[in-house]
Order: structure tokens, then C-alpha cells, then sequence
């Protein structure tokens, strides 16, 4: 097992967000393990992120033209975050 909780769910992790420690206020979010194999996902990888209205952090692959939906998105409402 690694250092991440495992939720007792096949489709479930907890991972923590790590301060990157460069002044920053970023934030750096580990994936484990696990969770890459299952997902298949690798380093290029497009991922696009959503907070939903419970707080919980959405994580979805962006496959094919997707990520010009997104792209657009964030585009057309640059000054709405």
C-alpha cells in the first residue's frame, strides 16, 4: 500500500495537496500510484478539473478535441474565476 488512504471504494482516493514551497501559494496534488494504472494515465497526460458545489475536487481525462471546449471556456471567461 502507499502513503495515500484508500477509500474503500475501487473508484475512490484521498490524496493531500502539498504547498510547493516556493512562495508561490501553489499547490502540488500527487496522483497515486493506483490510481494512474487504473486510469491509464501518464506524464502528457490532459486532465481537466472542476470543483463540485460539496467541495469535492473532479478529475477528467481530456480525450480527442475536448480540450478546445475547455480552451474556449477559459478564454471567453477569463475575468469569471
Amino acid at each position: 500500500m502507499s502513503d495515500y488512504d484508500n477509500v474503500p471504494t475501487e473508484n475512490t482516493w484521498i490524496s493531500y495537496i502539498q504547498d510547493a514551497e516556493d512562495g508561490s501559494g501553489d499547490g502540488i496534488l500527487t496522483f497515486p500510484p493506483e490510481l494512474l494504472e487504473k486510469m491509464g494515465w501518464k506524464e502528457g497526460t490532459t486532465l481537466h478539473l472542476e470543483v463540485s458545489e460539496q467541495g469535492t475536487l473532479i478529475i477528467t481525462e481530456v480525450i480527442g478535441f475536448g480540450i478546445l471546449n475547455i480552451t474556449e471556456s477559459l478564454t471567453n471567461n477569463e475575468n469569471s474565476v
